[in-house]
């Protein structure tokens, strides 16, 4: 085999080798983040739900600070 096919050949081996590795590595680390066990998948029950009652959420808007009223906060 001339020397430019040698090179295509380890080239292209290195690609699909690192290509296999990243996603085996992927695989592990969705495996490892999964859920440990069924109970832990399991939702909590939602009480006062179905009736027309839904749970109080504050009103949130225009409470935030803007970046320098914290700012402002942090120094003083």
């Amino acid at each position: 085999m001339p020397q430019d096919a040698i090179d295509l050949a380890v080239t292209v081996a290195l690609f699909v080798f690192t290509i296999v590795l990243i996603t085996l590595f992927m695989a592990l680390w969705v495996w490892a983040s999964g859920p440990r066990s069924k109970e832990s998948t399991e939702q909590p029950p939602m009480q006062n739900w179905g009736h027309g009652e839904f749970p109080e959420t504050p009103d949130l808007r225009g409470s935030a600070k803007t970046g320098w009223e914290e700012i402002g906060t942090l120094l003083s």
